[in-house]
This record gives structure tokens, sequence and C-alpha cells, in this order.
């Protein structure tokens, strides 16, 4: 065998380990919602509480914390995984299809022991000319985020 023949079975070697390699599925994460944090008082003395529960949703994706001594929380951003794996003609780029999350308010639902449960929304985007909040929705993301709980009756 020749020289450019030993050569040709290479580069074909070559060019199957990239073709395989670009068929690989690559794991990406967009989040979905932002940080939201906040402050859980009791609506009468205005003193934190400590140690409520508030269970943070948008969608179907769902994460809860606990407030600390001074009534503070913290939700992390919520993310979605996805997986992208393209086989189709070249030149042809398909339009990924998403969910639209962006107009679903989060929702918080806040317990603590003692206390009447609670639910607020949140409106996480805000668009040119939506000043004032719509229906239903508690709080802008960019106010401050102040729950008052009510003890319970008992």
């Amino acid at each position: 065998m020749t020289f450019w023949c030993h050569m040709r079975k290479y580069i074909i070697l070559i060019s199957c380990m990239f073709l395989l390699a670009s068929c690989a599925p690559i794991p990406h994460t967009t989040e979905v919602s932002p940080t939201i944090s906040g402050v859980v008082i009791d609506s009468e003395s205005s003193l934190p509480i400590a140690d409520a529960v508030i269970k943070y949703s948008r969608g179907l994706y769902s994460d809860s914390t606990v407030s600390d001594k001074d009534g503070k929380f913290v939700s992390e951003p919520l993310s979605q995984w996805h997986y992208l794996v393209y086989m189709g003609s070249p030149g042809h780029v398909p339009s990924p299809d998403r969910l639209e999350y962006m107009r679903i308010p989060a929702k918080l639902e806040i317990t603590a022991n003692g206390y009447e449960a609670k639910a607020v929304q949140i409106r996480i985007d805000k668009h040119v000319g939506d000043d004032k909040l719509p229906e239903g929705i508690d709080f802008d993301i960019t106010e401050k985020i102040l729950i008052e709980l009510k003890h319970a009756s008992k």
C-alpha cells in the first residue's frame, strides 16, 4: 500500500470521530426564575419570624427554604435542564420548543408554627406600560418583599 492509501484511512477515521463527537447530547440549563428574597414578620408585633418555611413555585418547578432568626429568606434561582440533540439536513436550523415562563408569576406559600399559612404571588417580569400590578399579584420582583403572618386562632 502506498502512503496515500494509509493517509486516506486516517483522514476518514478522524472525520468520523469529529462527526460522532458533534452528535453528542450537551446538557444546558436555563434559569426559569430569579433569586427571590424577603422577610417574614408577625403582623401584630412586626417582629421577625424565624424558621418559617417558604415554598417557592413557578410553573412546574418548586423549591423551599427556611427563614433565619431575623425572618430573612432567600430562594435560589430555579433551573431547567434540557438536552439539545440535532439530527437533520445541513443548513436547516430548527427552533427549539420552549415554554414561556416569563409570564407565569412566582408563588410563595409561607407556613410557621402558631401562624396561619399564607400564599402570595410575585410578578417576575415587567413590560413597558405595566405600572399597575395585575389582579391577584401581591408583589413585583423589584419591590421589597415583606410577608406578614397572623397568629393562628385557638
